[in-house]
């Protein structure tokens, strides 16, 4: 492993900074991407359009996103934190979009990304509020001397979940 592919995995805090590059430049040019990477700060993110390659779909695509490490641009998880704007039907919604989308991501100045499955994202986007009421544990069941065995696998209790360890349907 390089030293550069160690330094793309560690947790970056984001900047709140979006900039856009390539035809989107167009549409929002004080976004612009600046010249020159003593300008950057580790955790601004940069914006383009990805087209659709379907000829029926023309025009039709879905904005990509990277974050900057400090030495680099690493791919960024925008479908995680910008859904519904993250994707266009359009060049006309291209633009319509555009705009909620770097609002989505402005939001996330000062959040911790970390790289997973080849790309930075948030992957815990709701208020730890909500996940710690909604959220029970299952009851955990000890086996007794004859029962070891029985139900192997299978773990059942009085929560909300039932949980299958060997992929076994409950």
């Amino acid at each position: 492993m390089s030293k550069d592919s160690k330094e793309a995995k560690d947790p970056l805090v984001l900047s709140g900074r979006v900039f856009v590059t390539k035809s989107l430049t167009e549409i929002l040019p004080s976004r612009a991407l600046p010249s020159g990477k003593k300008v950057l700060q580790v955790g601004d993110l940069k914006l383009w359009s990805h087209f659709s390659q379907d000829a029926a779909t023309a025009g039709a695509g879905i904005f990509r996103a990277a974050v900057y490490n400090g030495k680099k641009w690493c791919t960024f998880r925008l479908n995680r934190v910008a859904g519904e704007h993250s994707r266009y039907s359009s060049y006309d919604d291209r633009k319509r979009m555009l705009g909620p989308c770097i609002e989505d991501l402005a939001k996330l100045k000062g959040l911790t990304v970390c790289w997973i499955e080849n790309s930075y994202g948030i992957y815990r986007f709701e208020p730890a509020e909500v996940a710690a009421l909604t959220h029970k544990e299952p009851a955990v069941a000890t086996l007794g001397k004859d029962q070891r065995g029985k139900g192997r696998g299978k773990r059942t209790g009085s929560g909300d979940r039932q949980l299958s360890l060997f992929g076994d349907d409950v």
